[in-house]
């Protein structure tokens, strides 16, 4: 979460929230006052003083989500729960989602990993403005633009130009499903997909 004068970011995970909040955090003016709450708080953890203040968040297509979230704790292999359904990192992609789903807390929500994060930070109804991790740089850009502050060059640099964070090198998010698994994510996160209009 990022907390700012102007507005506050929050971070749903394998986003692109990583890079929205060091960009912001290095470049911005230093009369927004941006300071970062580490990981991924909720939206009911913003501090009393923030509350009201314009808020926003990416979503990202669910199909190419679990690709994204797969390939980086993969990598990094220090999550407990993914060391659990993937056996260390030993499972390949389609078995360690199709174990996922049958993992707590994912099981008793019905729904998949990637609408279980999103409701557990944003919750159920929220005033947030959602923009595309697809067209991040551009969506980030108009974005702050929209809140009437002022880019400065220097920030807009930044933003069109500066490398990717916490990015795993995969191919078409596509090519890693077959048609039952590609399905399970349909109806598992059926309510993010026909909310913001993604298909696979």
């Amino acid at each position: 979460m990022l907390l700012c004068d102007h507005f506050v970011f929050v971070h749903l995970l394998k986003t692109g929230g990583t890079f929205v909040k060091q960009t912001l955090l290095r470049h911005a003016p230093s009369d927004w006052h941006c300071r970062d709450l580490d990981g991924h708080p909720a939206l009911s953890d913003i501090p009393l003083q923030y509350r009201g203040k314009p808020c926003f968040g990416f979503i990202r297509n669910p199909w190419d989500w679990y690709v994204s979230a797969y390939s980086y704790f993969n990598k990094v292999a220090d999550d407990p729960l993914f060391n659990d359904i993937s056996s260390s990192g030993t499972l390949g992609f389609a078995d360690t989602i199709w174990r996922s789903f049958e993992a707590e807390p994912f099981k008793s929500s019905n729904t998949g990993p990637m609408s279980y994060f999103f409701t557990q930070i944003f919750g159920e109804d929220c005033s947030c403005e959602f923009l595309r991790f697809e067209s991040l740089r551009d969506d980030l850009l108009r974005h702050l633009q929209r809140l009437g502050l002022e880019v400065p060059n220097s920030l807009k640099r930044a933003i069109q130009q500066s490398v990717p964070l916490n990015s795993s090198p995969r191919g078409d998010y596509r090519t890693y499903y077959d048609a039952p698994l590609a399905s399970a994510i349909s109806r598992l996160d059926a309510d993010l997909i026909s909310r913001f209009g993604y298909s696979f």
